[in-house]
């Protein structure tokens, strides 16, 4: 009976579970662009992924350099609309003009930093003895600006966080006083043991464990369709594809906060920010009211704008990640949020001091994370909290529009009935 048991366990090293796939699982889609399909609800134990015994937890990884499948170019349309709304000073626009100056050749001087432009930056930073990794940085900002005051030409500014900017609209508030109310503390539904930690293309989602101490920026983003509520589709005992969400948290329309993996996870989730930030999930297809870019296939799946109560869960979890001793006793608390309360008392202070929307660390996502999220959390926060900061760009990082620097029209939306 051993003998079978091991020979069962070494096909299953070797070539992957034997075993069917659940009948909850989602089938397979041909086309990714598909809306997700609702069947049972997933059962209560964990999955067979989650259950992997090949799987390190304790392994802590600074940097993963696996292949990823490069995101969809948008079409010319989506480039064009986007274009429009992008501030006439395109940073990488100046950035090419002043490798050309240089003499490094960046390619056309059109704003964007394709292969040509980047083996240019390489070039320029090795030249100054800096790392050739192709990201333009601060100290590559004051080796540029060394270079062209040798060169006689105009000289940029050194790298200064987006907020406060000379002649920025004032911020205004919209919703009001934020407390850690009993409807905070109720709304957390874990489901870091259901989730999956493989994507339909069988890669790990969670790619090792990461130190507290590294963990200095949250991160914004928006889902790329809108679902129903899971708690509304969990009533129904139907499927839902929120437990494939490859993020750390995600904000629920109704006000619903569900933590999907925990928070010293790594995760294939921010492009650049991976190593260090902590990924959030606003529920909603949405670019708000302000915003210039274009919605992520509106017709079908709809178009929408964030809830009150969403922005309210986003608020007050932030308070409390940047002071975990609130609230209910250890015992009480979700396992994943007495993880960071632990981590905060053995560092002695807390890490977080950027905030950022996914955007600004890679050029394929224009409109994430919304300008109305971007309005109502990222400068709410560091209008709030004078620890916190919007943090450095990173990878081919993208300014955010400075519309989305206005107040929206009209306040966030209630839930929808």
């Amino acid at each position: 009976m051993k003998f079978f048991q091991f020979l069962f366990d070494l096909l299953r090293r070797l070539f992957g579970s034997v075993r069917e796939a659940p009948k909850a699982e989602l089938p397979e889609s041909k086309k990714s662009t598909e809306p997700p399909v609702t069947e049972e609800e997933l059962p209560d134990e964990p999955e067979d992924e989650v259950d992997d015994p090949d799987y390190d937890l304790e392994k802590e990884t600074s940097d993963d350099h696996t292949e990823r499948d490069p995101l969809p170019e948008p079409d010319e349309d989506t480039v064009e609309r986007a274009e429009k709304g992008i501030a006439p000073l395109d940073p990488w626009k100046e950035r090419q003009q002043w490798l050309k100056d240089l003499g490094f050749d960046p390619g056309p001087v059109d704003g964007k930093p394709g292969r040509q432009t980047q083996a240019a930056v390489k070039v320029f930073q090795k030249s100054r003895g800096l790392t050739p990794d192709g990201i333009w940085g601060p100290k590559t900002q004051r080796a540029m600006a060394a270079a062209l005051k040798v060169a006689d030409k105009p000289v940029p500014p050194l790298f200064v966080p987006p907020i406060p900017l000379v002649g920025e609209p004032k911020y205004e508030e919209m919703l009001g006083d934020i407390e850690l109310d009993e409807g905070f503390w109720n709304s957390f539904v874990d489901l870091t043991k259901k989730s999956n930690v493989k994507d339909k293309k069988g890669r790990r989602r969670r790619k090792g464990k990461r130190k507290w101490a590294a963990l200095v920026r949250k991160c914004w983003h928006q889902t790329a369709f809108i679902w129903k509520p899971y708690m509304e589709l969990k009533a129904k005992k139907k499927y839902s594809s929120h437990h494939k969400i490859n993020a750390h948290v995600c904000f629920d329309t109704d006000g619903m906060i569900l933590l999907i993996h925990n928070l010293m996870y790594y995760l294939w989730t921010a492009n650049s920010f991976n190593p260090d930030c902590l990924s959030f999930e606003i529920m909603g297809n949405f670019e708000g009211e302000l915003g210039t870019g274009d919605w992520y296939k509106p017709d079908t799946f709809g178009r929408g704008r964030p809830t009150n109560i969403q922005l309210r869960r986003c608020r007050q979890f932030t308070k409390w990640l940047l002071d975990p001793e609130q609230g209910p006793p250890d015992d009480k608390l979700p396992k994943p949020l007495l993880e960071w309360r632990e981590a905060i008392r053995e560092l002695g202070s807390n890490p977080l001091k950027w905030v950022n929307a996914h955007r600004q660390s890679t050029d394929d996502r224009q409109i994430d994370c919304g300008s109305e999220c971007w309005y109502h959390l990222v400068r709410w926060t560091v209008s709030e909290f004078d620890v916190m900061r919007v943090g450095p760009e990173r990878g081919k990082g993208m300014t955010i529009p400075t519309d989305w620097y206005r107040k929206p029209m009209t306040p966030p939306l209630p839930p929808a009935e």
